[in-house]
């Protein structure tokens, strides 16, 4: 028996069932290459959106500490603090859209289809694209809030003075 190759295999799915991303488009993003897939050739594009959902749901975490901090994360808080209200309405609009994508996924895992597999593989794949530029804004903002000498000389990050 030959090695399962999970190029090979979506290649010829993206032949049958078209306007997919190329695998390099999606293995660039999603890392499918270093991907396990437990089922084999049986459930690629299902393997292929839960790893892409992974992905969804982790960005959709990084923006709940910004939109949605709690007491229980003074991290959150502080970096929470730093972002504008413009920027915030920004991203909940983000977040919002990623969460319909989000709850997609949790109806594609009671019952899905090859074609519904597919629609979410382009959705999340066009969405993530179209946002990228979004969250790499946001960590490069959330980075630059723990580079501010003189906040940081005035009081640390649970607001005690220094």
């Amino acid at each position: 028996m030959t090695d399962f190759d999970i190029k090979q295999e979506y290649e010829k799915l993206r032949k049958k069932y078209g306007d997919l991303p190329s695998f390099e488009e999606l293995d660039d993003e999603f890392e499918l290459s270093l991907a396990e897939l437990k089922d084999k050739q049986t459930f690629v594009l299902r393997q292929i959106r839960r790893r892409m959902n992974d992905k969804i749901v982790f960005y959709c975490r990084v923006l709940e500490s910004i939109l949605y901090p709690t007491s229980t994360s003074p991290i959150a808080l502080y970096e929470a603090n730093q972002v504008s209200k413009e920027q915030k309405e920004k991203f909940f609009e983000i977040h919002r859209k990623l969460m319909d994508i989000e709850r997609y996924n949790v109806i594609l895992n009671m019952q899905a289809n090859n074609i519904q597999e597919v629609a979410y593989i382009q959705l999340a794949s066009r969405s993530l694209v179209k946002y990228k530029k979004d969250f790499l804004e946001l960590a490069n903002l959330m980075r630059s809030v723990w580079n501010k000498k003189e906040q940081k000389e005035k009081e640390d990050y649970y607001g005690w003075e220094s």
